[in-house]
């Protein structure tokens, strides 16, 4: 297990969800723009799905093979 992974990732999933739910309601700020709040939601979204991803390398030694990836990406 590594633990910087483990670490990193579980500040990112924190960061993220604090991005996500951190936007005030749309009834205090009626002139925001919707296309901001979807961005907002999606840069938060992103941020935590980095993080989990992060966790996950660091739980799995499997997930650190240096073979994994390049098989991952010719398969998508």
């Amino acid at each position: 297990m590594n633990w910087n992974y483990v670490g990193t990732g579980l500040a990112l999933i924190g960061i993220g969800l604090a991005v996500v739910l951190a936007p005030p309601p749309p009834s205090w700020w009626p002139n925001m723009p919707k296309a901001l709040m979807q961005a907002v939601f999606a840069v938060g979204l992103v941020v935590s799905l980095i993080g989990v991803l992060l966790v996950a390398v660091g739980v799995s030694p499997v997930l650190k093979d240096k073979t994994l990836w390049p098989q991952t990406g010719m398969v998508i």
